[in-house]
């Protein structure tokens, strides 16, 4: 689907002085809107998953001729030649527990729309769902200075200066109707304040004292425990944030003796970072089917092997034995 952008870019500037010829002041905005709907594509469950049937390419091919089987719902789903389809009843009788299909795994797939894009997964179990999906952009930048002479003669002067943003940006969201994935805010600025004297011919004093702090929030879309499974894309995005001040002091003295120019002074860099997550402030899982593939299941006596209780060999379940 064809990507669509709209960028609005605006802003303007004023100064001049306040009071004649001793106080002046600057000051200049900019700021760009942009809207942008781009095509974003996740792995979600297929309609017979959705239904409590799971489906698995055998060993043999020739063995697993595919055929139909029946959800819980009581749908039909056709299985292709080479797989095979375990449904909800193979799959109680395989747990040791008689219990089959977690109800609560299959609320959580009802959730998902169906699938309409069949590029991704692995197309039995999973499979795509491409949307077209809105982001905002909202950039908001500022720049302020102030310049005051404390004398008619301007050898004592005073300047403030600051930069300011505010950039709230909202990502796609993870499904359409539902909250952004991501969202970001930058509500960074910087000050600094200096002065400077001219004590006769050949002195000058240069004083600066500036703080750059630079604040950054990613609110993400979950503050739950999680259980995440793995080939099925999930909105499942924990929250972070981080502020980085900077102080500078920095005064400087400056001698003219003749040809000569000789300066001495300070500098003073204090720098601290703080930050936090919410990315281990919840427990999480994970269920991953490879680990049974790779765990040893076939020809071992147990009921999660394909072959369990059946009287000859082969890669499916007992139903086809």
């Amino acid at each position: 689907m064809p990507e669509h952008l709209v960028r609005n870019v605006f802003g303007g500037t004023i100064g001049g002085p306040i009071l004649k010829n001793r106080l002046f002041f600057f000051f200049n905005y900019e700021g760009q809107r942009q809207s942008l709907q781009q095509s974003v594509l996740r792995n979600i469950p297929t309609a017979s998953l959705d239904d409590g049937v799971i489906q698995y390419q055998c060993s043999v091919a020739s063995q697993c001729p595919g055929g139909s089987v029946t959800g819980e719902s009581g749908a039909s789903y056709t299985v292709q030649p080479g797989y095979y389809g375990l449904t909800p009843g193979n799959l109680a009788q395989m747990d040791p527990l008689g219990i089959g299909p977690s109800q609560v795994a299959l609320t959580y797939f009802h959730t998902y729309p169906l699938p309409n894009d069949y590029t991704v997964g692995n197309l039995v179990n999973f499979a795509g769902y491409r949307f077209a999906a809105p982001t905002l952009t909202n950039f908001n930048w500022y720049i302020g200075r102030l310049d005051y002479k404390l004398s008619a003669n301007g050898n004592h002067t005073l300047f403030f200066r600051g930069a300011a943003r505010n950039d709230p940006s909202i990502g796609a969201p993870f499904l359409p109707g539902t909250a952004p994935e991501y969202s970001s805010i930058d509500v960074s600025k910087g000050f600094v304040a200096g002065y400077t004297g001219v004590f006769g011919p050949h002195w000058v004093n240069n004083v600066r004292y500036g703080i750059t702090h630079q604040s950054i929030a990613s609110p993400g879309d979950s503050n739950e425990l999680w259980v995440g499974m793995r080939g099925l894309d999930e909105p499942n995005v924990y929250g972070s944030a981080f502020t980085a001040p900077v102080h500078n002091l920095v005064d400087t003295v400056s001698w003219a003796k003749g040809s000569h120019n000789f300066q001495f002074g300070t500098n003073i860099l204090f720098i601290r970072r703080t930050s936090d997550s919410t990315g281990t402030s919840f427990s999480d899982g994970l269920t991953n089917s490879d680990w049974l593939q790779y765990s040893g299941l076939a020809n071992e006596n147990d009921p999660l092997n394909p072959a369990y209780g059946c009287t000859n060999s082969g890669p499916c379940y007992p139903a086809r034995c």
